[in-house]
């Protein structure tokens, strides 16, 4: 909610539709961005930050949000893997 009313989600908005012109495009930087952000990050932080995101870029560039919303719950689960603080179930 935070994210939302500070204007974090309308600014990320607007920059990735300027930069990524083409769905194939914006499917490789959400499964790169929830990758990466879940090494260093808890993975279900990850989801309930981008899910926003993806939901509205998605609906901005008249597409079907369900391919990237996998995208994103996929690669935060790989990517939680490679760092003991991505998953914390790997701490004992």
């Amino acid at each position: 909610m935070s994210l939302r009313l500070s204007g974090f989600f309308a600014v990320a908005t607007t920059w990735i539709l300027d930069h990524a012109k083409r769905p194939v495009i914006l499917l490789c930087a959400v499964t790169v961005t929830s990758g990466l952000f879940s090494a260093f990050l808890v993975n279900d932080a990850i989801c309930l930050v981008l899910a926003p995101l993806v939901l509205e870029l998605t609906r901005r560039m008249g597409r079907k949000p369900l391919p990237y919303l996998l995208a994103v719950a996929m690669a935060s689960n790989v990517g939680s893997t490679a760092t003991i603080t991505g998953n914390p179930t790997e701490t004992l």
